[in-house]
């Protein structure tokens, strides 16, 4: 098993070439119309699947959930490489007017099928619900044919999609237009509308398909890029992540659980708090209590955030960040990143459900507004010693109840 593990991932090492056009960007080499993919030397398949109530099942639920995905990693054959992907994109107003509205029947009940659809309209229109999320699983394989490829993806995806079903958890495999769909969306955002590929014509016609999902333009600079008239930038999580490592902070994470968060639940939260974006991430290191301005943390966290920036580092290069790790240019971004940051007064101290209550009285009420049970610090634990013995309480603290430290 290792020395097959060994193999793909040094199958998966392909050189870099510097693409000369736009559509030379877009890896793609061949596709065939149900779905399969070529990379190189390399085939691929994409299943979407839907999402599972996990957050509010019974501990019985969780349980079963838990396994059946553990089952269900532990499948995936170790020759090919499974990658989950989270997309977050704008909802297709048109799309969603077509497949959910209730048209009109010319009936006595068309006046309730308007009120339901404004009521629709409405929740949609409003900027935390025009995001939709789609989850995709993309498995990859080295194979010498189409046909060998063909073979294996035919036993897997099945594989897949019965233990995804015993999750109740619906899925369907990805003909190669809807793929396509998936790219144009992200490479040609605000344009969903005007998605229209053809494969037979373009074929007849001997065009390409990237042509078709690609963006006008795209251009990289220091520290961000530019994809036809949009602008991005990658954030590097695990600086960002490490920056946020404060205890205030962590005691925030402990009120927006509802009752506690543990080393793993932290990291997640951190990831969490990097998504939504450079403002909230620094009103948050320099007053926790901001955050109860932000989303939703329950509704919003996913485990897949803090690993990101591996799994982009390893798209763009073939190559696994670790092998390239630079200690001293680490250090060096970390210093370059810390200089925006203003900690705020008492944001290195583990407080206790009682001090939680004045240092994130926002944020108390509106996660635990019926009383704070974040459970307690391990006080054996070096790290925690430390941090009281050293770090400063709030101010707000210090003023409440006239403690020294």
């Amino acid at each position: 098993m290792i020395k097959t593990l060994q193999n793909t991932l040094k199958q998966d090492r392909e050189g870099f070439v510097l693409p000369k056009s736009v559509q030379d960007a877009i890896p793609i080499r061949r596709l065939w119309p149900d779905g399969i993919f070529q990379f190189g030397s390399k085939f691929s398949k994409t299943i979407r699947f839907s999402d599972i109530n996990y957050a509010i099942a019974s501990k019985e639920d969780k349980t079963s959930m838990f396994l059946g995905y553990s089952e269900l990693l532990n499948a995936l054959d170790t020759g090919s490489t499974t990658k989950l992907t989270i997309n977050n994109k704008r909802l297709n107003r048109q799309d969603f007017e077509q497949k959910i509205l209730l048209p009109r029947q010319d009936d006595y009940l068309d006046g309730y099928r308007a009120e339901y659809n404004a009521m629709l309209m409405d929740k949609v229109t409003d900027s935390s619900n025009s995001v939709v999320q789609e989850r995709y699983i993309t498995l990859s394989v080295h194979r010498k044919s189409i046909e060998e490829a063909r073979t294996f993806f035919d036993r897997v995806t099945a594989d897949v999609t019965t233990r995804l079903s015993h999750l109740d958890a619906h899925s369907e495999e990805l003909d190669a237009v809807e793929r396509l769909r998936v790219l144009h969306d992200f490479y040609r955002t605000g344009e969903e509308t005007e998605f229209h590929v053809d494969l037979r014509d373009l074929m007849r016609k001997g065009h390409s398909f990237k042509d078709s999902i690609c963006p006008d333009s795209l251009e990289f600079k220091k520290d961000y890029f530019v994809m036809g008239d949009k602008y991005g930038r990658v954030l590097f999580l695990k600086e960002y992540a490490s920056l946020a490592y404060q205890y205030g902070l962590w005691t925030a994470a402990s009120v927006m659980e509802r009752g506690g968060c543990t080393d793993d639940g932290f990291i997640d939260f951190r990831g969490w708090l990097i998504a939504q974006g450079r403002e909230v991430y620094m009103a948050a290191l320099k007053d926790p209590d901001s955050l109860a301005d932000a989303a939703d943390y329950q509704d919003q966290r996913f485990v897949c955030l803090p690993h990101m920036g591996d799994r982009a580092y390893e798209e763009l290069t073939g190559r696994e960040i670790y092998e390239d790790f630079d200690p001293a240019g680490y250090d060096a971004l970390k210093s370059e990143l810390k200089q925006d940051i203003v900690y705020g007064d008492g944001i290195g101290y583990p407080y206790d459900a009682a001090d939680a209550q004045v240092y994130l009285p926002r944020l108390c009420q509106r996660y635990m507004p019926e009383g704070v049970n974040i459970g307690t610090w391990n006080i054996n634990s070096l790290e925690i010693r430390a941090a009281r013995a050293t770090a400063q309480k709030s101010k707000k603290i210090k003023k409440d109840r006239g403690d020294s430290r």
